[in-house]
């Protein structure tokens, strides 16, 4: 069992005497945790001075990662690892000059302890140098110290029952994203210049904070060489800056991934979302069938706005109302459910995507169908006139119930390829905004949202008699859950349809090849999937 290790005199004893890779693999580990802590002084500095402490802070990052995964290549790297590191500090101390943001200091100072600890040689350097890389991203977390060095502890064991290349393969945090973490990796990437084509770094440390390999369908010697290839990019295009060498990483992963030939995608699938081609050249959310509310009547459209706009003023009432508390024993995910499902609702008729909203209220419904004898009974009338006030929407919107048969009909027992779906849907946020526009990340995340688990003991549930229950529903819709795999598989077939049709448009967009390759890779899993329903 490793020795317990609480600070950076704890970590360098340690590591003494084990092999460099074991140091090296720590010194990255700790770096990438704190990397999108750089985010803390965007507001401080100009853009190409953010860009460049961002590139070459994830530039040492990556290569003492790779640095730990080819032991064997520890000669080839040494040289660029140390100028790697060489680089963020200097672009470190050129940015503190500029800016005080202790945080995004100590991120950059841990990526290039990390470098120096890839380009070391003896033991008493590289062990040294990964402690430093450790004790700051310690720094860097503040607050979150503690849970960076419960995570050096639990690398420890890792390595001493199996080794640096299961280390290197297990997620980065534990447990899911810290939310320091997950708003500083959200607003890492906002401030990212489309320009400078962060597409690769973004898929880069997705795939390691899950602990996945970047490109899973080469070879391990195509992997190899790829990565040493990069590492090994002469350090005048570096000094280029982001624009010019993202270019260059863009190219040489294009040249060694397997070329795309007919992409499949599945026609007439119902989905949730309509993508297709905006006006700025990217893929986005566009007006489709969901768009279209069914109008049969001449006094149709004033109904369905009268419907709208009840729909809305009774949610947003409740939603007040348990924002002031006037409530007790109603759980926060209610006001959560409502929230969303108002930014859901449509605006206005005309623009009327009413499928995410219905989501968002049968979150609401599954949660008081669950919760109904322990509600309150003023707010279960109230949730009740909500659930039917929505309901009195739905026939304006039959690509809901479309949707709905789909699911119910289907002859699936094969679960979901959540690892394609994934991968897909990583793809798109490293391609945010170079391919797609926010909007189509925006719209999965919404797809992962689904009932909390409710567990009532018995003294909170009360008799059925007299209980208020949700409404019954009309459609008879299968289980959220199924609802929401179908719905993130036959997103990301649009999906895949737009970029079939559009090569020849999508061409020009940074990324782009890249983009065409993972759909092509991962979208025909999807799409035997999806044939299950049709």
């Amino acid at each position: 069992m490793a020795a317990r290790i609480r600070n950076r005199e704890d970590l360098e004893r340690w590591l003494r005497g084990k092999p460099r890779e074991q140091a090296v693999a720590f010194a990255a580990r700790a770096a990438a945790r704190v990397l999108p802590l750089l985010a803390s002084g965007i507001d401080a500095r100009g853009p190409r001075r953010f860009a460049d402490l961002t590139l070459a802070t994830a530039r040492a990052t990556s290569f003492a990662r790779v640095a730990a995964v080819y032991p064997n290549r520890a000669k080839d790297l040494r040289a660029a690892a140390a100028r790697a590191a060489a680089a963020a500090y200097a672009a470190r101390a050129a940015d503190a000059a500029a800016y005080a943001a202790r945080a995004a200091d100590a991120a950059a100072y841990a990526a290039y302890a990390a470098g120096a600890a890839a380009a070391a040689a003896a033991d008493a350097a590289y062990a040294a140098y990964a402690a430093d890389a450790a004790d700051a991203a310690a720094e860097a977390a503040a607050e979150a110290a503690d849970a960076v060095w419960f995570h050096v502890q639990a690398d420890a064991r890792i390595l001493e029952g199996s080794g640096v290349a299961a280390l290197i393969e297990m997620p980065l945090w534990k447990a899911p994203l810290p939310d320091w973490a997950a708003e500083n990796w959200t607003r890492l990437k906002a401030g990212l210049r489309e320009q400078d084509r962060w597409g690769f770094w973004i898929a880069w440390y997705e795939a390691v904070l899950a602990g996945h390999p970047l490109w899973p369908e080469l070879d391990a010697k195509t992997r190899e060489d790829l990565d040493l290839r990069i590492c090994l990019i002469d350090d005048d295009v570096w000094a280029e800056g982001p624009a010019v060498v993202n270019a260059k990483i863009e190219q040489m992963i294009a040249e060694a991934l397997p070329r795309p030939q007919t992409l499949q995608s599945l026609e007439g699938m119902p989905s949730v979302f309509t993508y297709g081609w905006t006006g700025a050249g990217r893929i986005g959310v566009v007006a489709g069938p969901q768009n279209q509310p069914f109008l049969p009547h001449a006094s149709s459209a004033e109904d369905h706005r009268a419907f709208l706009d009840a729909a809305r003023k009774q949610a947003q009432r409740l939603a007040d109302d348990l924002r002031a508390r006037k409530f007790d024993n109603v759980r926060s995910e209610y006001l959560d459910a409502l929230d969303h499902y108002l930014a859901d609702l449509p605006a206005a008729p005309e623009a009327a995507n009413l499928v995410l909203a219905d989501g968002e209220m049968r979150i609401l419904r599954a949660l008081h169908n669950d919760e109904a004898g322990a509600l309150p009974a003023p707010f279960a009338a109230r949730l009740r006139i909500v659930q039917e006030q929505h309901l009195s929407l739905r026939p304006f919107h039959p690509e809901i119930e479309r949707l709905y048969d789909a699911i119910a009909r289907g002859k699936l027992a094969a679960p979901l390829p959540l690892d394609a779906v994934e991968a897909l849907e990583r793809t798109v946020t490293a391609h945010t905004p170079s391919v797609f526009e926010p909007d189509v990340s925006a719209g999965q995340e919404q797809l992962k949202r689904v009932p909390p688990v409710v567990a009532l003991s018995p003294e909170d549930a009360r008799p059925v008699e007299g209980v208020i229950l949700p409404p019954p529903d009309p459609v008879g819709v299968p289980s959220l859950a199924r609802t929401r795999e179908f719905e993130r598989a036959s997103a990301l077939n649009q999906i895949g349809g737009v970029i079939k049709s559009g090569a020849e448009l999508g061409k020009g967009l940074a990324g782009w090849d890249v983009v065409a390759h993972d759909f092509w890779q991962h979208l025909p899993v999807l799409v035997d999937w999806l044939k299950g329903f049709v």
